[in-house]
C-alpha cells in the first residue's frame, strides 16, 4: 500500500501514566454533571439500522429538525461506535441544541469488553440532561448486534438500564424486508417481545424502493 508506505515512521516506547495509573481517554474527561435539580430527565428516542449505511444519520438528522421545528430543545447522542465528530457535527448542523458522542463518555469506541461499556453508557445522556434538552435523539452505530449495541438494548449491565428506562421508541431502519425481520426476532431475544413490540418501529432506509419494501414487509408479517 503507498499509502501506508509513505506514513510517519514510529516506535511504541510505553503507556503514558500518571500516578501510577494509565492514561486513558476516559481519565481525561471532566465529570459528568449531576441530574438536574428537578430530577427531569430527557426521554430518549433510540435510531439503529440492520447495517452501517442504511441511512440512520440521515434520519436521525431529519428527525432532529423536525422535533427542533417544534420549539423542542434537542439533545443528540452518537450512543455507539467509534468517534462520532462527523455525526454530532451533523446534528447540531440539523437544529440540536447539545449534541455529544461516546467520547465525551471517556471511550474512544464502543467496541470493548461490555462492562467497560456499560459503566460509561449515560455518560452522554446525563451531559445532554445538563444542557437542559427536552427529548434525546440517539444514533446506534453500525447494526444492531455490534458495538455494544445489544449491551445498551439488553438494559442489564452498569448503567444501560438507567438509559434504556427513558427510551420512548427505537426506530429500526432497514436495508431489506428480511433484514427488518432478522432484526425484530433477534431484538426479542434481547428485550424481550413485549417490550419490543412497545417500543420498536420498522422504516425503510431512505435509499430504497418503499413501495416495494412495504409490500415485502406486509408480506413477512412485519408490524
Amino acid at each position: 500500500n503507498p499509502l501506508a508506505q509513505a506514513s510517519a515512521a514510529f516506535i511504541p516506547v510505553g503507556r503514558l501514566t500518571h500516578r501510577g495509573a494509565p492514561v486513558t481517554v476516559r481519565c481525561l474527561m471532566p465529570p459528568v454533571p449531576a441530574p438536574p435539580a428537578n430530577g427531569k430527565r430527557a426521554p430518549v428516542i433510540l435510531v439503529s439500522g440492520t447495517s452501517a449505511e442504511a441511512g440512520k444519520s440521515t434520519f436521525a438528522s431529519k428527525l432532529i429538525k423536525a422535533l427542533a421545528k417544534t420549539g423542542k430543545r434537542v439533545g443528540a447522542v452518537k450512543a455507539t461506535g467509534t468517534g462520532g465528530c462527523l455525526d454530532t457535527r451533523e446534528y447540531l448542523a440539523a437544529g440540536a441544541t447539545a449534541a455529544f458522542d461516546q467520547v465525551d463518555g471517556g471511550l474512544p469506541t464502543t467496541y470493548t469488553a461490555p462492562a467497560v461499556y456499560a459503566e460509561a453508557a449515560a455518560a452522554p445522556f446525563g451531559l445532554c440532561d445538563a444542557a437542559g434538552v427536552d427529548i434525546i435523539v440517539a444514533e446506534l452505530g453500525g447494526d444492531v448486534i455490534w458495538a455494544n449495541n445489544a449491551t445498551l438494548l439488553a438494559g442489564a449491565e452498569g448503567t444501560t438500564g438507567e438509559v434504556m428506562g427513558r427510551v420512548a421508541a427505537i426506530f429500526l431502519i432497514a436495508n431489506d424486508s428480511l433484514a427488518a425481520l432478522g432484526a425484530h426476532r433477534w431484538l426479542e431475544g434481547v428485550m424481550g417481545e413485549e417490550r419490543t413490540a412497545r417500543l420498536l418501529v420498522h422504516v425503510c432506509c431512505p435509499f430504497r424502493n418503499h413501495t416495494g419494501a412495504l409490500r415485502r414487509s406486509e408480506t413477512l408479517g412485519l408490524p
